[in-house]
């Protein structure tokens, strides 16, 4: 008999849960003499003496965990009193897991990996029946951001196209390693085989058929639904290189925009946002990693510009460092410790930069530069 070597430990278990999907589960295990682990429960009954014993990132995935367990959310989606109730009318409604169910459940995977991915705990597949582990049932979790690019080819038989993955550099295919498992669908994690790979700002519907295909075609009767529901929605995020497709890229400028507004408690805010041209966007829609913005005119041709992030922080920088606070996204309040008391008065005090650097949007801020 394998004779137990130390005391329990926390790891996270991938299974695979018949109605709610794949599903992160951390276990205590315990290292036997010859190097394999024995799961021996769920952590979520362990004591509080071992609780005591475990590390913040260690509890931090038992609460993560706690939030998609079946009687948990049985209490969010259910009125039904036991849980083999719950399951089995779940079971019958797929497009509320889904929809619902699922979406909520990877967040908190979301949460999970990420805590997997810093602290580095230890991540493995659990085989059905079997409570011993492995070396070779442990994941390798990539800690970096796999990188992809698609080639768009259109001529005037066929609409055709290919993506390419790369890991640091290096590339890989995704129809290579068996099987595949899609932990979380927006941002997309994959399992290829034992290994976990993160892929940014993309749907794991657009990567799925590479995993059984290199290259996917259409007819030319379908080029232009594919120009508009796969080429452009990548095209914002992700490199792309197109033959026989003019992509028109433009240069816009940067402008800041300043309007003051009025809470309910009449206290006034300012107000940013940025305008290229004819579209405008806030600061907080620089955050999503999005690289370049593209549409079509009236005439159905694509244009694409890029957003000048470092414009923007310029922006940003200018009025926090000039004495506001920015308490959200897009709103700025006066600083306690500048002896201005109204935004009028800061106005009035930062005027020539202000003219320089920002645009007057609203009536209200209009008069407060002229009257100045």
């Amino acid at each position: 008999m394998k004779e137990k070597t130390s005391d329990g430990q926390i790891i996270i278990v991938l299974t695979e849960h018949p109605v709610l999907g794949i599903l992160l589960i951390p276990y205590i295990a315990e290292r036997l003499s010859d190097n394999t682990l024995q799961l021996v429960e769920q952590a979520f009954h362990a004591s509080a003496e071992a609780m005591n014993r475990m590390s913040e990132a260690e509890r931090q995935a038992i609460d993560i965990a706690s939030h998609y367990t079946e009687k948990y959310l049985m209490g969010v989606y259910s009125r039904e009193k036991t849980v083999s109730r719950f399951l089995h009318k779940l079971s019958e409604d797929p497009e509320r897991i889904k929809n619902n169910v699922r979406p909520f459940i990877e967040k908190k995977l979301q949460e999970m990996l990420a805590l997997i991915r810093e602290k580095k705990l230890a991540l493995y597949q659990k085989q059905g029946g079997s409570k011993l582990l492995y070396a070779h049932h442990a994941y390798h979790v990539h800690p970096h951001d796999a990188e992809i690019r698609f080639i768009f080819q259109i001529d005037e038989n066929i609409f055709r196209y290919q993506l390419q993955c790369y890991y640091k550099g290096e590339p890989f295919s995704l129809s290579e390693q068996k099987p595949v498992n899609v932990l979380t669908s927006m941002p997309t994690t994959l399992s290829l085989g034992m290994e976990l790979y993160f892929f940014p700002n993309i749907e794991s519907s657009r990567l799925l058929p590479f995993t059984k295909k290199e290259v996917i075609s259409v007819t030319t009767s379908e080029t232009e639904k594919y120009i508009d529901n796969i080429l452009i929605p990548i095209a914002r995020y992700h490199d792309i290189k197109t033959e026989g497709l003019n992509l028109i890229e433009k240069r816009r400028n940067c402008e800041a925009m300043l309007i003051i507004e009025n809470t309910i408690y009449d206290k006034q805010l300012l107000q940013l946002s940025f305008r290229y041209g004819d579209q405008t966007f806030t600061p907080e829609d620089n955050n999503t990693g999005m690289k370049r913005i593209i549409y079509r005119n009236e005439s159905g041709e694509i244009y694409c510009f890029r957003r000048n992030a470092n414009a923007e922080k310029r922006a940003i920088q200018f009025l926090t460092n000039a004495g506001l606070q920015r308490i959200s996204d897009v709103h700025f309040q006066l600083s306690p410790d500048i002896p201005e008391r109204t935004l009028s008065e800061w106005i009035s005090s930062h005027r020539e930069i202000l003219q320089q650097s920002f645009i007057l949007s609203g009536r209200q801020l209009y008069l407060v530069y002229i009257n100045i």
